[in-house]
């Protein structure tokens, strides 16, 4: 008999370039087609933490006019994210800026919007 543990990062990676963010199965062999999502088509990001019992989750949720995508911080490229965040989408802020917001305290969710796009004659949405 087999046991296979999971590890951090290795059911799902991240991968991304500056038109595209990529969520595909880590063992590169899953029969789950890869999911893509447009950086002009995000007009959203909410970050909250998953109670999972003995510790916490943090997410990012990513919406979009074509439904959401929820990336979590088990998932590999996750830091790498992280740090392109910024540069992918336009004023959002670095994770030093959020991350303690989201971390503390422990067990709550701490929903957080970190990105909302403005369409040109809308009003931003309330902080």
């Amino acid at each position: 008999m087999s046991i296979k543990s999971r590890s951090r990062g290795q059911l799902y990676s991240l991968s991304f370039d500056s038109e595209k963010l990529t969520v595909s199965a880590a063992d590169g062999v899953s029969s789950k087609p890869d999911i893509s999502l447009r950086w002009a088509d995000v007009n959203g990001v909410v970050a909250f933490k998953r109670d999972c019992l003995s510790m916490d989750q943090i997410c990012l949720t990513f919406l979009a006019t074509t439904g959401g995508l929820e990336l979590n911080e088990e998932m590999e490229g996750w830091p790498g994210l992280l740090e392109a965040l910024p540069s992918m989408l336009p004023v959002f802020p670095r994770s030093e800026e959020w991350w303690e917001n989201v971390v503390q305290p422990p067990f709550s969710t701490n929903l957080s919007r970190l990105f909302s796009r403005v369409v040109v004659g809308e009003e931003p949405p309330p902080h």
